[in-house]
């Protein structure tokens, strides 16, 4: 397994743990403002989250592998970020719209979620970034 594997599995854990993290934090008062279908939009607002930090950090790490270790390029980091925001809001509209989840309670968590993922999303493009300088 390469470094770039082994740091693409380890965003996809520290993403995994950062959502739960934010959950735990926000389920009571979730579930106190907005009841049981806010506490649905706050989950499905972190796994939209949490897909797009996978989906945005694949050109990443193809773009390792082909620079067999090197650093990826500025532009395919600058992708990465563009792939994840667009992911991130082509699933949101497609759940607000779909009318199976509160639309304000999913809008505000995708925000939440989506800063919380966004620092483990830096740590991965950092670490792709210093890949060729170690």
């Amino acid at each position: 397994m390469t470094t770039g594997s082994r740091r693409f599995l380890a965003l996809l854990a520290l993403a995994a743990a950062t959502a739960l993290v934010v959950a735990a934090v926000g389920f009571l008062p979730t579930r106190n403002l907005a009841g049981d279908d806010g506490v649905t939009a706050m989950a499905v607002a972190l796994a939209v989250c949490w897909v797009a930090s996978a989906v945005g950090a694949v050109p990443v790490l193809l773009a390792e592998r082909e620079a067999a270790g090197g650093r990826p390029p500025l532009a395919v980091t600058f992708g990465s970020m563009l792939t994840r925001l667009l992911v991130v809001l082509g699933l949101t509209v497609a759940a607000a719209l779909s009318g199976l989840v509160a639309p304000k309670p999913l809008l505000v968590w995708t925000a939440l979620a989506y800063l919380a993922l966004l620092v483990v999303d830096t740590w991965y493009l950092l670490g792709a970034a210093r890949g060729s300088a170690k």
